[in-house]
């Protein structure tokens, strides 16, 4: 889900990987995977198709567009006073072609994110992976032109380990943070500067990383994790999940 900066619009999305021919390919939708709600009066506003699963969403900052990407690196933009589908563009880049334990894509774009000025967009994911199961792809963002569909930067190959990223989440200033779960390599939440796109400062939290949002004064970030899934006793599943918050200098 993702509410506009406003908080008037509501936006969801949805879909489930259905193998729909020999190429594997996701079968089409049977009804819109992606819905915009007016917040206050819960009012169905916007119903958009997309090829399922989409996995992630974005309003721009001013509220004029929606984005949404899928399993196959699929990003479409819409105008929201329009209700038109404006861009579209396919990063490979997110998407793995499983051949160990099935043969099935994986992975796609599970963060999006608006730049500063809405001309750009910020995708999050993981790498391409031959094993689905493994979570092993590079930790991977990229920066879009989305008007034009063009690629303008992407995580330097020394700053990447591997795991799944799924979240972005931009300070007021000149940095953003993505966050996700480690496979191999040295940090899950990770700060990079804006404009140039360098690592920043990095660490391990020891937890999957599923969402991260600063606070509008920028002073404070919070961070969704979980924690490893303990076993059930009598019947109860131990908590593992929590709320961590920084303090950011």
């Amino acid at each position: 889900m993702a509410t506009s900066a406003d908080g008037k619009l509501a936006a969801s999305v949805t879909g489930q990987y259905i193998c729909g021919g020999y190429k594997y390919e996701p079968l089409p939708e049977r009804e819109p995977s992606v819905r915009v709600y007016d917040a206050g009066s819960r009012r169905l506003v916007h119903s958009f198709t997309h090829i399922p699963p989409v996995q992630s969403v974005a309003f721009s900052r001013d509220g004029k567009f929606l984005a949404a990407g899928n399993l196959m690196g699929e990003v479409r933009v819409w105008e929201l006073t329009s209700g038109k589908q404006i861009a579209n563009f396919i990063t490979p880049s997110f998407t793995g072609w499983g051949i160990i334990k099935g043969h099935y894509y994986t992975g796609g774009v599970h963060a999006l994110h608006f730049a500063a000025n809405d001309d750009e967009l910020y995708l999050a994911g993981m790498g391409t992976t031959t094993d689905p199961a493994a979570g092993n792809g590079k930790q991977l963002w990229q920066r879009f032109n989305w008007r034009e569909g063009k690629k303008l930067s992407e995580t330097a190959d020394g700053d990447m380990g591997r795991g799944l990223m799924e979240t972005l989440a931009f300070h007021p200033g000149n940095y953003f943070v993505m966050g996700g779960r480690l496979e191999n390599g040295k940090w899950s939440l990770a700060l990079f500067d804006t404009k140039s796109g360098a690592l920043l400062h990095s660490l391990d939290t020891k937890s999957r990383v599923t969402k991260a949002v600063f606070s509008k004064d920028g002073t404070k970030l919070f961070i969704g994790e979980a924690l490893g899934q303990g076993k059930p006793k009598d019947g109860i599943v131990p908590d593992f999940g929590r709320i961590t918050v920084y303090d950011v200098a």
